[in-house]
């Protein structure tokens, strides 16, 4: 399968939605009431162009030419040095190694930038998918935290992985 990473475009709003618009998706990121509308995945991609290299970097992830989910980092504020790692992928990607190649290239662009020491992530206990991201990556898990996120009523466990740029050795899409 062919990936690349795009920097946000309108243009990617309906492919974004239908993808992101799956309760499987949506799940353990917390903050994405469903239905997740194209008018909200524009509104999205449209403040992720606005804050591109200033806040985050941000990318759609096409696979063979199709939006298949996003990547993005956050990026250091008010002096720090540790940049903030975040994902999702539609389900009819998921299993492929897709997210852990699209998420080493997105540390690669983070860890280009003079600022970027470390990279961060977490991830609910129960998102194995996740994690194992992140395990892939060569991060380190330095925190599990209990009960630390509640969504729809429900407590669970927030795992918190990072990474040093002497640390990273990955980061290729090809």
């Amino acid at each position: 399968m062919e990936l690349q990473l795009v920097l946000p475009e309108a243009a990617y709003a309906p492919a974004l939605a239908a993808e992101k618009n799956d309760p499987l998706v949506t799940r353990y990121l917390g903050r994405c009431p469903l239905p997740y509308t194209e008018s909200r995945a524009l509104q999205e991609l449209l403040v992720m162009q606005s804050e591109e290299g200033k806040r985050r970097l941000s990318r759609v992830i096409l696979a063979d030419g199709r939006p298949a989910g996003m990547v993005y980092g956050y990026l250091p504020e008010n002096g720090q040095r540790s940049a903030e790692l975040g994902y999702w992928l539609g389900c009819a990607y998921w299993g492929r190694g897709i997210m852990t190649r699209a998420a080493g290239a997105l540390c690669a662009l983070l860890f280009a930038r003079e600022e970027v020491h470390r990279v961060w992530a977490s991830a609910l206990k129960v998102n194995t998918g996740s994690w194992r991201v992140m395990e892939k990556l060569g991060m380190r898990r330095e925190g599990d935290f209990k009960e630390a996120i509640c969504i729809d009523g429900r407590y669970y466990d927030d795992l918190y992985y990072a990474i040093l740029r002497r640390e990273f050795t990955g980061g290729k899409i090809g």
